[in-house]
């Protein structure tokens, strides 16, 4: 399993189950937020995360931004209406890639669960089996 799959639960974990943060932190991520000041646009931002609103996608980079895990580098003589510059702290990422996973007996995207496994592996495209 490659990182980016592993990272996801955690974020998600370490977000308090909030999708569409974490969500937009992977696509800020994705958009090299990590190295660069990127710029992008709230719609943009929404694009990136399939079924995420614009007005939803604001409303979590803000919280994202108030938890200083991303930074709005936009200078402050922009228009209100202007593209945003963003850059993701990778201190921050690292604080919650290294949070501890809840215990439990089953975590989403974290623990492995065969029996899935083997149903998925038994799907086939010509099954007709109705449960």
């Amino acid at each position: 399993m490659n990182s980016s799959a592993i990272s996801f639960p955690r974020l998600l974990q370490a977000l308090d189950q909030n999708l569409a943060q974490t969500t937009v932190l992977l696509g800020l991520i994705y958009r090299h937020g990590l190295t660069h000041e990127i710029e992008v646009s709230w719609s943009e931002i929404a694009a990136l995360s399939p079924g995420l609103s614009r007005s939803t996608a604001h409303r979590a980079t803000t919280a994202l931004i108030e938890m200083g895990v991303v930074r709005d580098v936009t200078p402050s003589t922009a228009h209100s209406n202007t593209t945003r510059q963003f850059r993701v702290s990778k201190n921050a990422v690292q604080r919650l890639l290294k949070r501890a996973v809840p215990d439990a007996n089953v975590i989403p995207g974290i623990t492995e669960i065969p029996a899935l496994d083997e149903f998925v592996g038994g799907i086939s495209s010509n099954s007709d089996e109705v449960f």
